[in-house]
């Protein structure tokens, strides 16, 4: 239930003053994207991908662009995140969790490009950072709060 609540957040957010920016500067970190990374690297690719399929439709029946360009871009980033933690990388370390975001952060982006035939490099290597820049911030603040380190070190930690 927590997931559908932040999900809906993050899907006002994406429609409200998150879109209003991509307008003006495509190089806008995506959301939607970071949360997907979040819930299928330290939840379950069910619930992930249970969450891209209502996040996306939902920013498909709302948004402006192609029908069903979100939804599969969503689902696309929960499998890529899901494959790279079971066969790259399988320590779940700040450096491969981010790796995995940047990996799946240029899904969409390059799901536009080919779609629109519109390529411009600065614009996505930008999306990426700022993706993999809020990334960072998810990553310590749900490390911390769940515990995680000591759980992935074994011991207890401080």
């Amino acid at each position: 239930m927590t997931g559908v609540l932040i999900l809906l957040a993050v899907v006002g957010l994406t429609l409200g003053p998150i879109g209003h920016n991509a307008l003006s500067h495509p190089a806008t970190p995506n959301l939607l994207i970071v949360f997907l990374w979040a819930v299928a690297w330290f939840r379950n690719r069910d619930e992930a991908l249970r969450l891209a399929l209502g996040g996306g439709i939902l920013l498909d029946l709302a948004g402006s662009s192609y029908f069903g360009l979100w939804t599969a871009s969503a689902v696309a980033v929960v499998l890529l995140i899901e494959a790279l933690k079971l066969r790259f990388l399988e320590t779940a370390s700040l450096l491969h969790s981010l790796v995995a975001l940047a990996v799946a952060s240029l899904v969409p982006l390059l799901l536009t490009a080919l779609l629109t035939k519109n390529f411009y490099y600065p614009e996505i290597l930008l999306a990426v950072l700022g993706n993999v820049m809020i990334g960072f911030v998810v990553y310590y603040l749900l490390a911390m709060r769940f515990k995680l380190f000591q759980r992935w070190a074994g011991r207890r930690i401080g």
